[in-house]
């Protein structure tokens, strides 16, 4: 998988539109949890985590997750918890087990 050229087009998104909560939210993916730990930063994936978060006033479970994500990236495990279990709360029946397992991890 390309994660620069998905990277440079996620930046790209969100700089055409600020307030688009889906790319902050895979942007935040990229830098928290990308399977190749190169283009990780704890710190750009919690900024973009919170930006997601907060543009849907902390009601989309899966932004949630990936905020989880974000604090436990930076060693901060006991927000990661808090906010996981958060999104347990507002997640589908059907995904509260995936919820629970990374819940699990922290």
């Amino acid at each position: 998988m390309d994660y620069e050229a998905i990277l440079k087009d996620l930046v790209r998104a969100a700089s055409i539109d600020s307030s688009d909560a889906t790319a902050h939210y895979y942007l935040s993916f990229i830098y928290a949890a990308c399977p190749d730990k190169s283009f990780r930063d704890g710190n750009k994936g919690l900024q973009h985590a919170t930006k997601a978060c907060n543009l849907t006033s902390n009601k989309h479970w899966e932004y949630l997750t990936m905020l989880a994500a974000s604090h436990a990236e930076n060693d901060n495990f006991d927000k990661a918890v808090s906010v996981c279990e958060a999104a347990l709360k507002l997640a589908p029946e059907a995904n509260k087990a995936q919820v629970q397992v990374m819940l699990g991890h922290f």
